[in-house]
Parts: structure tokens; sequence; C-alpha cells
């Protein structure tokens, strides 16, 4: 598949068929604001599948790990940027 990921087929919050899990270049490749959206995204999602575990409708439970580990890869690559910015300007 061109573009680097791979798709997960599984049901998703927001009546979806597939569940993306972004690659370390992809997130490196985004902006900082894009970055700040994906995660507002990516919490109301993880948000979204607590609700659906306590209904009992979670049609896939491996989304919850996938979630998660977006969510880390994106506080991983902010927390870099932070990190060289204070360097430069030290």
């Amino acid at each position: 598949m061109a573009g680097g990921g791979w798709w997960v087929v599984g049901g998703t919050v927001g009546g979806g068929h597939r569940s993306r899990i972004m690659t370390g270049q992809e997130v490196r490749a985004m902006g900082d604001e894009e970055i700040t959206v994906e995660l507002k995204k990516l919490r109301e999602k993880l948000f979204g599948l607590r609700m659906q575990k306590v209904t009992g409708k979670v049609e896939d439970t491996a989304s919850f790990g996938k979630a998660r580990k977006d969510i880390a890869r994106l506080l991983t690559e902010a927390r870099a940027r932070a990190l060289r910015s204070t360097r430069a300007g030290a």
C-alpha cells in the first residue's frame, strides 16, 4: 500500500469500517497544529470507546490499544519538538 501505513478491518466510533494506525513517519510529517487536532480527535475516540465498553457495544476491542498507541506517538513527537526548540534557543 502506498503511503507506508496499513489498515486494520474492524468497527470504529463514528460509523467507519476501518481503524487507521499511524506510522512514526506520518506523525513527523504533521505540523504542530495538525498534531494538536489529531490528539483531540483520538482522545474523543478513546472516550467513545470507553462508553461503548460500558454499554457492551464494543465491536473491535483492539481499537483501544490502537488509539492509545497513536496518542503516545503524537505526544512523543510533540515533546521531541518542544525539546528541540528549547535546545535551539539556548
